[in-house]
């Protein structure tokens, strides 16, 4: 059985929402995040049944319905990719499995949860005021505002983040519950469906405010033995330290190489956390340094690499998202950018032939 306290049930009239505080139960089967289930309440019909979503049921909670509402059930994940030992991927990978979950059509936050904002400078948005130092460093009951205030657009179309910054540290952080209260109160399942937290090496509190915050925890792995090692002493500290917080549900063997060690790595993960080592792996592969020093993304402008095929098979792996349909829209949105690339090169060449004329 499956409990995700962030499914709400809201209804609307005129696209005013109103949550009716009721906590669902999902029972039978894993519910994929995103998706979204929607049915109207007529003067008849005013009771909410059970909801079948795709293997899972949601629990009868009969609840009044005002006659001509909207009812909207939101599903919203939130996902933090951590490893206590740095230099594994971690930021690479939030930012890859962003953009590509964006360009599938899922609404996504990125949360750079890291002083060095990596993810920040990946996602070409840089250090911003305010960020996410300022959403800890105010009072209770301001940071759901503070949080809205630092969420900023990317140049994709459904990926937004929230920045950090140089001065993130550990003494920001009070209540270690601080996050997941403002983020449960600003309501953000009606704007997104995955929330993705990169976070710095570490098990402090920085990354305690993420767990608690999250529903599961991603995990990019080195395959070396120390990495290998330190794995199982991680989960111990988070189950002891985070006992609210999300648990690691999915290991991603990073840098792999096809080679005798590297499978060895790879099948003692397997026997120790059987069930949750994705059968994709993600290649030693130029192309993640090319992009980031770049500044391009991934998949519109290195979609035919080893590194973006490979992070397509793991997204397909880990959210549930069809492979085809991936490449089909990443291919539409490469030739949309392609085409808008071109058009704005003909006018400023066409600009500067007019000026040259004159």
């Amino acid at each position: 059985m499956w409990i995700y306290p962030t499914v709400r049930i809201y209804y609307s009239n005129e696209k005013s929402p109103v949550w009716l505080r009721k906590t669902f139960v999902i029972i039978g089967g894993r519910v994929p995040a995103g998706y979204k289930i929607y049915f109207f309440a007529s003067p008849v019909f005013r009771v909410a049944p059970a909801v079948y979503v795709r293997g899972g049921f949601l629990a009868a909670l009969k609840f009044p319905i005002p006659p001509r509402h909207e009812l909207v059930l939101y599903y919203m994940k939130i996902i933090s990719v951590l490893n206590h030992k740095g230099g594994v991927g971690k930021t690479t990978f939030t930012g890859c499995v962003a953009q590509a979950l964006a360009l599938t059509g899922a609404r996504v936050l990125a949360v750079d949860n890291d002083s060095q904002h990596n993810l920040s400078s990946l996602l070409n948005v840089g250090v911003r005021q305010p960020n996410i130092l300022d959403v800890y460093r105010a009072p209770a009951g301001e940071a759901p505002k503070a949080f809205l205030s630092a969420v900023v657009k990317t140049e994709l179309q459904n990926l937004h983040t929230v920045t950090s910054c140089g001065d993130l540290l550990d003494g920001a952080v009070g209540d270690v519950y601080h996050l997941k209260s403002a983020i449960d109160a600003c309501g953000l399942e009606r704007y997104y469906d995955f929330v993705l937290i990169d976070n710095a090496p570490g098990l402090d509190r920085l990354q305690a405010l993420a767990v608690n915050a999250s529903h599961e925890i991603y995990v990019p792995i080195e395959l070396k033995q120390f990495a290998v090692d330190g794995l199982v002493e991680m989960e111990r500290t988070l189950e002891a330290r985070c006992p609210r917080g999300g648990r690691i549900t999915q290991i991603i063997p990073n840098y792999y190489r096809n080679i005798r060690r590297h499978n060895t790595f790879l099948a003692a993960l397997n026997k120790m956390f059987p069930g949750r080592v994705t059968a994709t792996c993600i290649p030693v592969d130029s192309v993640f340094d090319e992009v980031v020093t770049e500044g391009k993304i991934l998949f519109l402008h290195r979609l035919y690499s080893k590194g973006a095929a490979c992070y397509i098979k793991a997204v397909h792996e880990l959210f549930t998202v069809d492979e085809e349909g991936m490449w089909d829209s990443m291919l539409g949105k490469r030739g949309e950018h392609i085409r808008d690339r071109a058009r704005e090169r003909y006018y400023r060449q066409r600009e500067g032939g007019g000026e040259d004329g004159q």
